[in-house]
């Protein structure tokens, strides 16, 4: 009972104390909010570990060993604070209420029936990491921190009256209001399924690419974070790249790093660059979307090539402003300027109740949104959501689009919802959704989910098999190996092949045995002895007929339903190959 005792004292702490370190980072969340961030969480700064370990893991222990008089209330006032932090009360208040807020007010964009303008914009939006307005006015932050995109204001399209929804404030949430009108949402139920982030709903990159377009979605971040992967495959991105693939791209590049959450702007830059010149001696249309993440969190990256004296949060934003600003006038230089649409915007405003940039607190802050070479600039005054940005970007290169999803153009007369409904829209936004609810019964099409597989290529490393965890709906990189129930392949052309590999399953009182199916054929079984641990190599034949239109899914399954876990169901594989 004592030890019970000690078990529920250190988990309530630690929520409490979980809680205090989220607060001051990050502000009140939403649990939608944490789901979305942690359900693929693959890898995590030291900074953030070592802050972890020092704020949170190590108080709960010492308060665990506190006596009991003093311990106890200090448990309820911790316990107290996790539930505001993390807004239980309000999860639980809506856990059973539906909201009809998408029924009445969500606008469907079919994208085979859209009328297309005759002249293609290029696009390019660029998210800048919690960049916010205020930065430019020396009222709040004592000087102008952004002194080029403030001047840009002057010649550009930029809208006031920004309210950030608490419901949307992480950079999926603001990545896809953005694009689509519409919200990421995690399921408790499926939250081990592969994320369904709508590919039945039509985002910008989807009807641009009916319209000829190559889309390219560009991340300094790692693109399992966060689900993003999962986005960029369901809403017809040709090519997405991250962290990981720069690094790949360029294993000997010294500037490549940034902070310790990607790349470095000025690096990610580069490679736009590269891929608007490809693009325009192809002469096709394209858009690019980029992400960037050195004004991310922790103070421990300046790049150097902006010279700053000292490390401070008003130099990192000085720094990312100048980054930024010559490669817009890189853009304004180039012959093809004038056929381009450049959008600028933060992502969310910066995490935690309050921004130690400011000298003197915004009553309400606001991203910072600049639109270069918008085909519309006949702007209207109103109060708006990052939902609010879908139609005005399509509007903003020659589409007649008033409204997308939840977002109204702010070229149109037609109220915002946050107009309409005030602050209650985030209230209304975090209840049940019949019409969110039909849209995760979706089944994911099988073109978006199918892992291209280099035939003849051995996958060992941990970089080369954490690949394949996008395109199963149970995978992760455990204990040094890729875990799986199932894989969904694709290769280059429909023949007989060899599946090789070795693998390994957690050690059980009984032998264990895998039939290994592919498309639901069996093609072999794959046996692991009692007490014994090391890898069993198998191989077997894969017939043409097995495989369908060049895909196929690969899949272990046993007997064993008595235990749910990853680990105690899937195969643990150390090398993967296709011959």
């Amino acid at each position: 009972m004592k030890y019970l005792s000690f078990a529920l004292s250190f988990l309530g702490f630690f929520f409490g104390c979980a809680s205090l370190w989220v607060f001051f980072n990050w502000g009140t969340v939403s649990v939608q909010q944490v789901l979305a961030n942690l359900v693929k969480i693959n890898t995590i700064s030291h900074s953030i570990l070592f802050a972890f370990a020092l704020y949170v893991l190590l108080p709960a222990a010492l308060l665990t060993l506190l006596p009991d008089k003093i311990r106890l209330p200090l448990l309820v006032v911790a316990v107290a604070f996790g539930v505001y932090v993390f807004n239980i009360v309000c999860y639980v208040q809506n856990k059973n209420v539906y909201s009809s807020l998408y029924e009445d007010d969500f606008v469907i964009i079919n994208a085979e029936n859209i009328t297309h303008p005759k002249k293609k914009k290029n696009l390019l939006v660029i998210y800048v990491e919690s960049l916010e307005e205020q930065y430019s006015n020396p009222k709040f932050s004592g000087e102008v921190l952004t002194p080029y995109l403030q001047e840009q204001k002057k010649n550009a399209l930029h809208f006031d009256g920004y309210f950030q929804l608490p419901a949307t404030k992480y950079t999926l949430a603001g990545m896809m209001t953005s694009q689509c009108g519409i919200r990421d949402h995690i399921d408790f139920e499926k939250i081990a399924a592969i994320p369904n982030m709508y590919p039945q709903i039509a985002c910008i990159p989807d009807i641009l690419a009916k319209n000829g377009y190559q889309n390219y979605f560009y991340n300094s971040a790692d693109l399992e974070f966060a689900n993003t992967v999962f986005y960029a495959q369901q809403h017809s991105f040709s090519t997405m790249k991250g962290y990981k693939a720069w690094k790949k791209e360029n294993p000997d590049n010294p500037d490549i790093q940034g902070n310790s959450w990607g790349v470095r702007d000025s690096f990610l830059y580069q490679q736009i660059k590269k891929t608007i010149l490809d693009m325009e001696q192809k002469n096709k249309p394209y858009s690019i979307f980029a992400m960037t993440v050195d004004t991310h969190g922790e103070l421990e990256f300046i790049d150097p090539i902006c010279k700053q004296p000292e490390i401070s949060k008003k130099n990192l934003i000085k720094c990312t402003d100048l980054v930024l600003g010559d490669f817009i006038e890189w853009c304004k230089n180039q012959p093809f300027y004038k056929d381009m649409t450049i959008v600028i915007m933060g992502d969310h405003t910066a995490h935690g109740t309050k921004n130690e940039v400011y000298l003197k607190q915004p009553k309400e802050r606001q991203i910072e949104n600049i639109i270069l070479n918008s085909v519309r600039t006949d702007k209207k005054r109103h109060q708006w959501t990052a939902f609010d940005m879908a139609p005005t970007i399509m509007e903003a290169i020659g589409y007649d689009m008033p409204a997308m999803g939840l977002g109204r153009s702010l070229f149109a007369e037609k109220q915002t919802l946050i107009e309409k409904y005030g602050k209650k829209l985030d209230q209304t936004l975090q209840q049940n959704s019949r019409f969110l609810q039909k849209l995760s019964d979706y089944a994911l099409p099988d073109k978006k989910v199918f892992f291209k597989i280099e035939t003849g290529k051995k996958y060992t490393s941990e970089q080369e098999l954490r690949q394949f965890i996008p395109y199963s709906n149970q995978a992760e990189f455990i204990i040094g190996r890729l875990w799986f129930k199932h894989l969904n392949i694709q290769v280059k052309e429909s023949k007989d092949y060899t599946l090789r590999l070795k693998a390994v399953a957690l050690k059980k009182k009984a032998d264990r045995t895998f039939g290994v199916l592919v498309n639901n054929q069996k093609i072999g079984e794959l046996t692991f002895e009692k007490d014994k641990t090391d890898p069993v190599a198998f191989s077997a034949k894969i017939p043409l007929a097995a495989i369908k239109n060049g895909k196929f899914k690969l899949k272990f399954e046993n007997q064993d339903i008595k235990h749910w876990s990853i680990l105690s169901t899937g195969i643990g594989i150390d090398e993967f190959s296709l011959l």
